[in-house]
């Protein structure tokens, strides 16, 4: 995956190139959202609900992006799990000054989402 520094664009036209899309209000990451890197540039807090992590997903992921001061909170769909959380469980960041903080979830088997690379204070319950 690349992460700073890459060919990022609106589409992805080009190899190395990711689709980029925004998400500044609370709402879904649906299936057809995977491998693409979400930005939430937003003062309130954002509810992001995760698409369930199944076996025809495996090895799809993520990237979000913390461009703004409000929390961001990821959800789990169902009984899954991000990381350590507990079936259903949740992700977030809530440090205001982290407006540089990114995560990759990675779904690496079923009903599960792992984390990849990440820079900033996420916690899971």
């Amino acid at each position: 995956m690349a992460l700073i520094g890459a060919g990022y664009s609106t589409t992805a036209t080009a190899a190395g190139d990711f689709d980029i899309e925004e998400k500044n209000v609370s709402g879904e990451i649906l299936a057809s959202d995977l491998n693409t890197i979400i930005t939430v540039d937003s003062a309130v807090p954002v509810v992001l609900n995760l698409c369930a992590a199944t076996v025809g997903r495996k090895g799809k992921w993520v990237e979000i992006r913390k461009l703004g001061v409000g929390n961001i909170t990821l959800n789990a769909d169902g009984t899954d799990t991000i990381a350590d959380s507990a079936g259903g469980g949740s992700i977030v960041n809530t440090e205001a000054a982290e407006t540089w903080a990114f995560l990759i979830l990675k779904i690496d088997k079923t009903g599960h989402w792992g984390l990849g690379p990440m820079l900033g204070s996420w916690e899971t319950s």
